[in-house]
């Protein structure tokens, strides 16, 4: 059971759902949804932000931004993983 005692943690829950990391969350969504000064139509999942290969609506240069900004949100999270 994770921390936020709501369900089991796993990396989507930890990514996506869990509460105790929802500002540090927002902040890499933020900047996600920004990359290059544009907005690009994406749902946020589990394999858009693990996944090594990147869909054809992402180019190499944003999905290098969107590892980027999940390393920085992983780092932000004041917890062991």
């Amino acid at each position: 059971m994770c921390d936020c005692g709501i369900e089991q943690e796993s990396s989507e829950h930890f990514l996506i759902r869990c509460k105790l990391n929802e500002v540090s969350r927002n902040e890499m969504l933020q900047s996600i949804y920004n990359i290059s000064d544009r907005t690009i139509d994406l749902q946020i999942s589990e394999d858009i932000l693990l996944s090594p290969i990147y869909p054809d609506h992402i180019t190499k240069q944003d999905n290098k931004y969107i590892k980027e900004y999940l390393f920085c949100f992983i780092t932000s999270i004041d917890r062991s993983i």
